[in-house]
């Protein structure tokens, strides 16, 4: 079996032993210690140096799964905790493998969706999000690479690495259309806040559908490796649980506990986050709009930007340049779109963020001379 080069990773690694000033490559909010997080619950650290060093419960803790549960909208016994989402994504994909299958996907997105459907022995096929549409999500489209075949469809809403995100009207059609069809709706929630400028939409409306999250995006607990599937099927969950003792088995008690604190207290949580990534992408975007070598569709929620160039030249020199420059970025080849490069927003404070915007914008201008020379 041939494994799907991991390209994004491949990059990140590059810069790793000697990373650049400022890093705009992540798509996580802003770091938290663990003793911020247990100030949030008020918890005296020595009462963490009592906590076991052993296995946590196989399908999660009945506290977190609980605040899982209320932050979500199911019960606790839909939830089942996983190895952040990226376990999540792999046991869904899993679960629904069958020879001659195949996963609709959105393209540009996170390589894991196509790669663990190859991996899994099925065929990938991409719906694209287009630049005219604001790379909003057409029913129609992703329905147009349906057929009998088809074992699930995943959506990705607040969008990575657009920021774009799927109206509830789309949602709502896109649900019912696949439920009719019998084909099981994903729907990757990493990114979603309430500070995101999106209607509201509750699981009863998207019938079938399975909801994934995890402590890492929105949440900015990225390290805790805390993930969930939502599931209100209890003949889907079985194959979960068998999925999970072969992949990790269980989290880490301790990190499975800050998660619970940080959910408790998800308000101040997401407030942080919603507010640096306002500020930053405020910044970014009278830098983008300053440079006619640049442009984008300026992200309505999530983390991260998908701005490209107009030449249409492949974006890699130029991130390249740029991280020699003091500003790790991510070149679009990495999701499949050369001319593109990706820009996290939320993952760092004001001040060094605007520090960064600097030196995008230094490298924008020569850019620009380029292109008018």
């Amino acid at each position: 079996m041939k494994i799907p080069r991991f390209t994004l990773e491949h990059w990140m690694r590059r810069y790793e032993a000697a990373p650049p000033r400022h890093s705009l490559a992540g798509s996580a909010g802003p770091c938290w210690t663990v003793g911020e997080v247990l100030a949030l619950g008020g918890v005296d650290p020595d009462e963490v140096m009592t906590t076991p060093i052993l296995y946590a419960p196989f399908e999660g803790s009945t506290e977190l799964r609980t605040e899982v549960a209320n932050y979500v909208g199911v019960q606790p016994e839909d939830v089942l905790i996983t190895t952040g989402a990226s376990e999540a994504i792999a046991i869904l994909i899993a679960s629904h493998a069958e020879a001659n299958g195949n996963v609709v996907v959105p393209s540009p997105g996170y390589p894991s969706f196509a790669g663990l459907t190859q991996v899994f022995g099925m065929e990938p096929r991409e719906y694209r999000l287009r630049r005219e549409d604001g790379f909003a999500i057409d029913p129609d489209r992703v329905l147009s690479n349906v057929d009998p075949g088809t074992r699930a469809v995943i959506v990705n809403s607040p969008h990575n690495p657009t920021g774009s995100l799927a109206s509830r009207e789309a949602l709502l059609a896109l649900a019912a259309a696949l439920n009719d069809r019998g084909v099981t709706l994903i729907v990757d929630r990493v990114f979603h806040s309430p500070g995101d400028d999106a209607e509201p939409w509750g699981l009863d409306e998207l019938p079938g559908a399975i909801p994934i999250g995890d402590m890492s995006k929105a949440l900015s607990l990225p390290g805790l490796r805390v993930g969930w599937i939502a599931d209100r099927d209890v003949a889907r969950r079985g194959p979960y649980l068998d999925l999970r003792g072969y992949f990790t088995l269980s989290n880490a008690p301790l990190a499975e506990r800050l998660a619970t604190i940080a959910l408790q207290h998800r308000g101040r949580v997401l407030a942080r986050r919603d507010s640096v990534a306002r500020t930053n992408l405020s910044a970014l975007a009278l830098v983008i709009d300053r440079h006619p070598a640049v442009d984008w569709v300026r992200p309505r929620g999530g983390a991260t930007s998908f701005p490209w160039l107009t030449s249409g030249r492949d974006a890699r020199p130029f991130c390249e340049r740029l991280a020699e420059a003091g500003v790790l970025t991510v070149p679009g080849d990495c999701l499949g779109y050369p001319d593109h490069f990706r820009v996290g927003f939320a993952d760092n404070e004001p001040a060094a963020f605007a520090d960064a915007m600097e030196v995008l914008a230094e490298a924008l201008s020569r850019e620009d001379d380029q292109a008018a020379a």
